[in-house]
Order: C-alpha cells, then structure tokens, then sequence
C-alpha cells in the first residue's frame, strides 16, 4: 500500500530541497499511461524553473508522447522516521543526446509523510539475512522496535527477493537468540550497497535496551 497525502503534509520549501542528493532515486508516475511509474535519478535544480533527472531509455516508454504529460514524483529520505516525498509536476522536455534526461516543471508543493510512527536508533550490528535458502552477511544500520535497515554489499541473487519474508540473526547480547522475521519494505542500491527497509513481524521490545 502506498502512503497517502494531504494538505496538513506539506513539506517546508527549503526543508524538501535540502533533501535532495544528487544520483538519488525518484519514482515517476505517468498519469496519462495507466498511471505507470519508472525509475530516474536525479540530475540537478534550478529553483522555480525545472527538475533534471537521468532515465534509462529501456525502462522508459519513448514512443509515447511525454511532453506536456502530468507525472507524480516520489523520493525516500531515509531520516529517523523515513519520510516520503512527493510532488505534482509536468513533463517539459525529454533529451536522448548526450544523455537520456527528462526536464520537469519545479513544483509548487511538496508534500511528505513519514514511514514508520518511532524513530530509529542508528547502530552497527552484524548481520546474516536469510532469504529462502540463501544467507548474505550485511549491517543494520538503524533499528527500532518495529523494524530495522539492512544494508547488503549487493542484491540477493534471488527472483522476486524483495517479496519474500527474511529470517534476521543479528549479533548483538541484547537480541534474542532466535532469528527475527522481518519483511521487505523498500529498498535502493547506492554506493555501499543495498539498502533494504525491514518491518519485524512482531515488536522486538529489546530494542529499548540498545545503547
């Protein structure tokens, strides 16, 4: 399910722009196309003008006609409580030459929400993720009682991995010994690695006691 948004969501104009990285991800909705979405990263700003961002042209529909196109865009901020971004814009212009960008119009508001209802604490705990039969050494990275961010030096090689529910044995002496079930709520790739969002499928109340 995807979060929703309303006018008491509005984000402040400088604290949304803050946000914004260079290379980050953001999904696109096309809302004339069955209101499909696609993946592009962001390029660069001019405020008040536009918003650049870089597309892969195999994942993009280039035979349609986008210019003038109404799109929906979203982008995750991974802060304590993992906020998500969200703008109305129109297609301005699409270049192929000498890269693949998409120009769009610089919205007039930004709504954002918060994933999770608790603030993470950041930590470094080790890690052995296990997805169907494969396990893959990685890091949380933050953690609260209701889920955690796992970050993996790369994908599991697994179809559909991000659908499958994860056994978590996390080293630490304050976690229990058995592992946790989690599942995959988000996930991006960055220099470091994966970076997947987990939800535990029960509280783990022995969070609190994490230095």
């Amino acid at each position: 399910m995807q979060p929703t948004f309303n006018e008491s969501d509005k984000a402040d104009d400088h604290y949304w722009i803050q946000h914004l990285t260079f290379g980050m991800r953001v999904d696109v909705q096309l809302l004339e196309l069955q209101k499909r979405r696609y993946h592009a990263e962001l390029m660069g700003l001019r405020i008040g003008r536009y918003i650049a961002l870089r597309f892969e042209p195999q994942n993009w529909p280039l035979g349609e006609q986008l210019t003038g196109m109404a799109v929906v865009c979203r982008y995750l901020v991974e802060d304590e409580l993992g906020t998500i971004f969200a703008f109305k814009a129109e297609v301005l212009q699409l270049l192929r030459f000498p890269d693949h960008l998409i120009f769009l119009s610089f919205p007039e508001d930004v709504a954002k929400r918060s994933l999770r209802d608790t603030a993470r604490n950041e930590v470094n705990l080790p890690v052995t993720a296990t997805f169907a039969d494969k396990s893959y050494v990685g890091q949380i990275t933050d953690i609260s009682e209701g889920g955690c961010r796992l970050l993996l030096p790369e994908a599991p090689e697994l179809q559909d991995w991000d659908k499958a529910d994860v056994s978590l044995a996390i080293e630490c002496t304050q976690s229990p010994t058995q592992p946790l079930i989690a599942h995959v709520r988000n996930h991006r790739e960055g220099r470091d690695g994966v970076s997947v969002g987990m939800q535990f499928a029960a509280p783990q109340a022995w969070v609190q006691n994490l230095p």
